[in-house]
């Protein structure tokens, strides 16, 4: 039966492109490939000759399943299954090859085990030979005669072939070994690289995390930049409108208080003349007393005394006076206590110009007063 029937496994899908050893066509003779694969077919005979020698062991199934890529057709391997199952003096049944070989249903199996049976009687019925027991002892002598001949003939190449079988399990062994070596080096390898990818994987995540992070991080330091900067910008635009006021009010100022000091200068000034004024008035006054003194000296003298220390003290209050002029002039920043100080300085001043006029007028009209001449002061005015 051919590999494109129903019965195919879909396991055996690399073995359609593997030389043939049996086949349908070489059970009927007609095969030109028999010899194609000698390759195959040593590979086969090795699977074969180290079966092992239990049936029901695991190694013996899957030794099976290795021999199964040499056959094309599933009815020539379940004969295989069948051959060496009699070989180990196990009865092939159906089920037991359908465990085994695992190729084909149930009913195709049954089909290729009744095949087997069929043979296998064809072949015993085959062994044994048509010869008249007259002749069978010397027909069996001759057989013998003829199969030692052929022993030794062909025990060279067999020889040989056995050298060469063992040769090519002893590199099916080596090979064997090497690719065990091999895929438990690629499963080392495999498993180093799950584990890099594994931690690639977590590191990958670890720094998209601290990304994500750094990203929102900086999202916030930026928005918090840009509040700061808008808020010293702001107080940029404060500060400069401070100054921008600070400036206009000292100039103000500065006109305010530069004109306020040349008024006060001018009312110094003013204030100086004043009490010069006012002196020169005094030593009128002065010179006056002194010539009236001297006409009523004689009944007048304690008062003349006393007019003399008013004198004095009038001219120690002016010398007073001018002296806080000068310091007024001296303090023009404090613009109102000069102001106070000068008018209360001044108002002494009157009071004491007063005090002395009034007094001069009572002592001359207790003591017969002189007539005035046109020496005499004229009236102080009151200070502004």
């Amino acid at each position: 039966m051919d590999m494109t029937s129903s019965d195919t496994s879909p396991d055996t899908a690399s073995a359609t492109t593997a030389q043939p050893l049996v086949s349908q066509e070489l059970d009927e003779g007609v095969n030109p490939e028999v010899n194609a694969d000698p390759t195959g077919f040593d590979h086969l005979f090795g699977e074969l000759v180290n079966l092992p020698k239990d049936a029901n062991s695991e190694a013996f199934r899957s030794a099976i399943q290795v021999a199964r890529q040499y056959f094309r057709t599933r009815r020539n391997f379940n004969l295989m299954v069948c051959e060496q199952l009699a070989m180990r003096a196990i009865t092939p049944t159906t089920a037991l090859v359908l465990e085994i070989g695992k190729w084909g249903s149930k009913a195709h199996v049954a089909s290729d085990v009744e095949d087997w049976r069929t043979q296998l009687a064809n072949r015993l019925d085959t062994a044994q030979a048509k010869i008249p027991e007259a002749v069978r002892k010397q027909a069996n002598d001759l057989l013998e005669s003829i199969w030692n001949l052929a022993a030794q003939v062909t025990a060279s190449p067999l020889k040989a072939a056995a050298e060469r079988m063992e040769a090519l399990q002893r590199d099916l062994i080596r090979t064997t070994q090497e690719s065990q070596s091999h895929q438990a080096t690629i499963s080392q390898l495999e498993a180093e690289i799950q584990r890099l990818h594994l931690q690639t994987t977590q590191h990958q995540a670890t720094i998209d995390s601290q990304r994500q992070k750094y990203e929102t991080l900086a999202a916030d330091k930026l928005a918090e930049a840009a509040h700061l900067n808008q808020t010293i910008q702001s107080l940029h635009q404060t500060v400069a409108d401070l100054q921008r006021e600070v400036i206009e009010r000292t100039e103000s100022l500065r006109d305010q208080h530069a004109h306020e000091t040349a008024d006060l200068l001018k009312r110094l000034e003013d204030s100086q003349t004043q009490h010069i004024q006012l002196a020169n008035q005094l030593q009128s006054v002065q010179a006056a007393h002194d010539q009236r003194l001297q006409d009523v000296q004689e009944s007048g003298a304690s008062r003349l005394d006393r007019l003399q220390s008013d004198l004095r003290e009038a001219l120690a209050l002016a010398a007073r006076s001018t002296e806080d002029a000068d310091l007024a002039r001296r303090t023009v920043a404090s613009e109102t206590e000069a102001k106070t100080l000068l008018r209360i300085q001044l108002a002494k001043l009157q009071q004491k110009v007063d005090d002395l006029t009034a007094q001069p007028s009572e002592a001359l009209r207790n003591t017969e007063t002189l007539p005035m001449g046109p020496s005499d002061p004229p009236p102080i005015a009151p200070a502004p």
